[in-house]
């Protein structure tokens, strides 16, 4: 073969590959143009005017990002902003395959095409020409078409969570950083994009919309279910759907369907968890199937905690980097929800965690006793003593959950606080309750608590015949019978036996070490109690009782005998005509109460009815009655029969010395009815 003809074959070689190349070119870059078409308006929809007023608030500046799990409405909202705005849209529904720079961009430009033809057409030969240049070059040249645009326009990238190429990212970040002023970039994704947000953050050209923004309130659920789907659910329908799906746009539409046709909406919600058929396929679809297999063992095994952290999770997957795993995951927007600004506590989205439990107990179901026990012992090792229990509970792990149920049972007393012991002494098998004289006397002192006296005996007698076996020389056998003596002293304060009472409080304070000062305040509480207001009272007695009482309360820190003692004492003053002490010591408990936040409280409620007897005497009947009746709706919530009683009896005597017959048979029958109730 001579060099002419060699030449001449490798010109049609050259010309042919040429032709190969720009036809696969030609191929790759053929549209699928429904990407481009902007998805209709749903039927049954309604409209979100404060989230289109974002939107309309963010078409001045640069971008507007909305950033959310799946099923939040992004997409919902982009298209009844479009609609409703007419502003010319051009729309790109991002897929997975769009992730050759080329490709995307083209997408781009034919998408700015379908609002003026003539834009990009030299950016579009660039592109598909078979050497394509720098696709900076490509981009300028589209950037300068769009500049000469006549109107304001917006670019739509819905779904770019599914960008996982570098190249388009940084196509992106160019294309930001020189946007024209009449274009405006809308980017909807699941999770936040690599690109320069925080920068146009600083310059306030950018528009946040996030899953808390896109949470449907209670309003918008009941005009969702009742005026658009007109499905008449009562307001505490409304209220539980509000709390179970947490707003989330797809858990309400899931639900929708799922209520079509139902005789009891009400019983279908109470059943409503993320384990129902629909909300599970969707998410399992949607978000769990999606992750690496690592990240969805972190799922599944941490979602026995109530709330997440990093050091946490690390115990409990017995993994390290949790804290960073817990960052992605937010950025990610995998329904998961930031507890502070720190970002050092997260929680689940409910209706995700409950499949993910579900999930955890399909798959590791072995394995969930173990997971529980290293959350309860590094919420122990941390001083999260509630959650250590609750884990313990959850682990069988009964031993544990004894010994951490006897730490926090020792301070109980020493807080205003409504105890959870009840519930998880219950949960306890009686071997380890009947054998630990402890627990039996906890056990008493919250079956008292609730009205349980002759339960609360039962469990006394337990603990005292444990106690009787125990040698002479245990340290702790006469302190546990002090406060036997001070849960029975306490009980026949209930039952107006005085006599009892005031011999069980000596003897509780006869035995209980002065150190234990949490037990010694109650049973100089009670004593206080058995002289000034059981039987026939002693208020002489009872005055210097009371004032020890508040001593110790003061020296114990409890802050809720403190006040109750403080209250006592102001109502044996006041009876005793010391009505100027009476009000200091009332007036000083109460900022007291203030001081701690709990002057809202049921046991600030016996203050006010101190105060309003001294107003009766003071300022008349009608002011000090006004203070009393405050007294008593507080006391009210506190629900305990002893403060709500003598403050009916303080109002009692004010409406007889006005002559109010009337209202004094209704005061008699309420304390009935509440002595009634305590009996």
């Amino acid at each position: 073969m001579n060099a002419k003809s060699s030449s001449k074959n490798n010109s049609s070689k050259g010309s042919s590959r040429e032709e190969n190349v720009k036809r696969d070119a030609n191929q790759y870059l053929t549209p699928l143009k429904t990407k481009l078409h902007i998805p209709p308006l749903q039927s049954r929809w309604i409209g979100r005017p404060r989230l289109v007023k974002q939107m309309d608030e963010g078409f001045a500046r640069k971008l507007t990002l909305i950033s959310a799990p799946a099923g939040f409405g992004k997409t919902t909202l982009l298209v009844d902003w479009v609609y409703n705005r007419r502003i010319p849209v051009a729309w790109f529904s991002v897929d997975k395959g769009d992730s050759e720079p080329l490709h995307f961009l083209n997408y781009v430009i034919l998408g700015l095409q379908s609002l003026v033809v003539s834009t990009g057409k030299a950016a579009l030969t660039m592109l598909q020409s078979p050497q394509p240049p720098p696709i900076e070059s490509i981009l300028i040249n589209l950037i300068n078409d769009v500049i000469s645009m006549p109107n304001d326009i917006a670019l739509v990238l819905d779904d770019y969570h599914l960008v996982d190429a570098k190249p388009i990212h940084d196509l992106m970040a160019f294309l930001l950083e020189n946007l024209p002023e009449q274009m405006h970039l809308i980017i909807a994704t699941r999770s936040d994009p690599p690109l320069p947000v925080a920068r146009v953050r600083s310059q306030n050209q950018m528009t946040e919309i996030r899953a808390a923004d896109l949470c449907f309130t209670a309003d918008e659920t009941a005009n969702f279910f009742n005026e658009s789907l007109n499905l008449g659910l009562s307001t505490a329908d409304i209220q539980l759907l509000d709390t179970r799906t947490e707003g989330w746009a797809a858990g309400l539409q899931l639900a929708a369907l799922s209520l079509q046709g139902r005789k009891d909406p009400s019983g279908f919600l109470n059943r409503f968890k993320g384990d129902h058929r629909y909300i599970a396929d969707y998410l399992t679809e949607e978000v769990l199937s999606r992750q690496p297999e690592r990240l969805r063992n972190f799922l599944l095994q941490t979602s026995i905690l109530k709330r997440l952290s990093g050091p946490l999770c690390d115990a409990v997957t017995q993994q390290e980097f949790s804290r960073q795993t817990l960052n992605a995951l937010e950025k990610a927007n995998l329904f998961v929800i930031p507890l502070d600004d720190a970002r050092r506590w997260y929680r689940y989205h409910h209706l995700f965690a409950d499949l993910l439990e579900q999930r955890l107990r399909m798959q590791q179901g072995d394995l969930v006793p173990e997971l529980h026990s290293r959350a309860s012992q590094w919420f122990a090792q941390n001083g999260f003593k509630n959650e250590a229990v609750e884990h313990a509970l959850d682990a069988q792990n009964y031993t544990q959950a004894a010994l951490l149920i006897e730490e926090i049972a020792e301070i109980d007393w020493d807080r205003a606080r409504k105890s959870q012991l009840f519930q998880w002494i219950k949960k306890l098998p009686e071997e380890h309750i009947e054998t630990n004289p402890k627990l039996c006397i906890f056990y008493a002192r919250e079956l008292f608590k609730s009205g349980g006296l002759d339960n609360a005996e039962k469990r006394l007698q337990a603990a005292e015949q444990i106690l009787d076996s125990a040698s002479s020389g245990d340290p702790d056998k006469e302190n546990l019978q002090g406060r036997i003596s001070v849960i029975r002293a306490y009980m026949s304060s209930r039952t107006g036996d005085v006599s009892r009472n005031i011999h069980f409080a000596d003897k509780a304070l006869k035995m209980l070490p002065q150190k234990d000062l949490a037990w010694r305040s109650v049973a100089a509480t009670t004593l206080g109690f058995a002289y000034g207001w059981a039987g026939k009272g002693d208020l002489v007695k009872a005055q210097p009782a009371f004032t020890e009482a508040m001593k110790i309360s003061e020296e114990a820190g409890n802050i809720y005998y403190q006040i109750f003692n403080g209250s006592c004492l102001g109502g044996v003053m006041a009876m005793r005509g010391k009505l100027k002490e009476a009000k200091d010591i009332c007036r000083q408990s109460l900022g007291l109460a203030i001081e701690n936040g709990i002057e809202q409280t049921g046991i600030v409620g016996s203050l006010y009815g101190v105060l309003g007897m001294i107003l009766c005497e003071w300022s008349g009947l009608d002011a000090g009655i006004r203070m009393i009746n405050k007294g008593i709706e507080l006391s009210e919530q506190g629900r305990d029969p002893v403060i709500l009683g003598s403050i009916q009896v303080s109002l009692l005597r004010a409406l007889l010395y006005r002559m109010d017959f009337a209202g004094a048979f209704r005061v008699i029958e309420e304390l009935n009815e509440n002595v009634r109730n305590f009996m």
